[in-house]
């Protein structure tokens, strides 16, 4: 069994030890005291007599799994239980898509998205340049091995800027759906340039009918100028109120609708059609002469800033706004939030 000694050269600062052989081999652990060298001694015994010497424990086996069941107790999880967890994951590795493998599954769905025009040729172009990024740093991982973290350290490691970066982030969320990456916050504040309501009259007044329609929706529904060019009059649905934006990808990759408010419902009933698209063909020279004409200060998307900027002082509902505007909710606020009087806003929307 096993034997308590105390030896005059310590192992360590430890004197006394216990002595056994299990199995035909020697078992030898030290110990400060002989208080603690007699229990340990005691505790082998009883497991020997109770398990049988082919089950004893090595003394650092013992206190790992000593350890692993007071990790485990707050779940109420057993050391069998933890083992399968772990096995099963290591089988599911084995199993595991490669990384290179999905990413070449994703870029052929997309192509045949874009073969039926659900998506656009930037957007299949974005998403293509992309994933190849992504497949030659991680192509050669299994998608179980691939975590969140890992894409966050090559991402940050890029030269690239913010926006940049959170653009690789979101078209990562659409190769390899299910991976949830954190947007990044951008240090320099975006500057914001809204208009007037009369500069927004006096715009509306100028343009010629084929492009009030591009300008009004930009406008009063807040859509991005890249939006109102894909869209088709059977998108807007005048009697609803409500414009959907759920049929191709946005810049946010979220499908919205948007509401129709009562000044756009008035200016698009008289100029609404059944079918076709919204913008004109010859869009740019319409709407450079409407601009022009109207002296408005034109940037991409000011209409889409004005709407933002007047609908938050108007209703006060971050939000909701965003939610409206397919907008994440604190830069929207950071960025778009102006000191508008209320009674300004109504006067823009009325």
């Amino acid at each position: 069994m096993y034997s308590v000694h105390y030896s005059k050269k310590p192992n360590g600062h430890l004197h006394w030890r216990i002595d056994g052989k299990i199995n035909g081999k020697r078992s030898r652990a030290w110990f400060k005291t002989e208080r603690e060298a007699r229990a340990e001694a005691k505790k082998r015994i009883s497991e020997l007599v109770e398990y049988g010497s082919k089950s004893i424990l090595t003394v650092a086996q013992r206190q790992d799994a000593e350890e692993s069941l007071r990790i485990l107790e707050p779940y109420g999880l057993r050391l069998t239980d933890a083992a399968h967890a772990v096995v099963e994951r290591l089988k599911a590795a084995l199993k595991s898509e490669m990384v290179k493998d999905a990413i070449a599954r994703m870029i052929n769905e997309q192509r045949a998205r874009y073969q039926r025009d659900n998506i656009s040729k930037r957007h299949l172009e974005t998403f293509t340049i992309i994933a190849n990024r992504l497949g030659k740093e991680f192509g050669e991982h299994s998608l179980s091995e691939l975590t969140a973290e890992k894409i966050e350290k090559w991402l940050l490691s890029l030269p690239l800027a913010v926006g940049t970066r959170n653009q690789f982030r979101r078209y990562i969320g659409l190769i390899l759906p299910g991976m949830k990456l954190e947007k990044e916050r951008s240090r320099r504040m975006k500057v914001i340039n809204i208009v007037t309501p009369e500069e927004t009259n006096a715009l509306i007044s100028c343009a010629p009918e084929e492009v009030i329609p591009f300008f009004a929706i930009g406008l009063f529904a807040g859509l991005r100028v890249s939006e109102i060019e894909k869209l088709g009059w059977r998108h807007i649905n005048l009697p609803g109120r409500t414009i959907d934006l759920s049929w191709f990808l946005t810049k946010t990759l979220q499908p919205r609708f948007v509401p129709i408010c009562d000044k756009l419902a008035g200016i698009l009933e008289p100029l609404a059609r059944a079918e076709g698209r919204v913008c004109p063909p010859n869009l740019r020279r319409l709407r450079e002469t409407a601009v022009r004409k109207a002296g408005f200060p034109w940037k991409q998307n000011t209409c889409r800033s004005s709407f933002i900027s007047y609908r938050l002082a108007l209703i006060q509902d971050v939000s909701k706004v965003a939610l409206e505007a397919g907008h994440d909710p604190q830069t929207l606020a950071a960025w778009y939030r102006k000191p508008i009087q209320k009674a300004d806003a109504e006067r823009y929307f009325s």
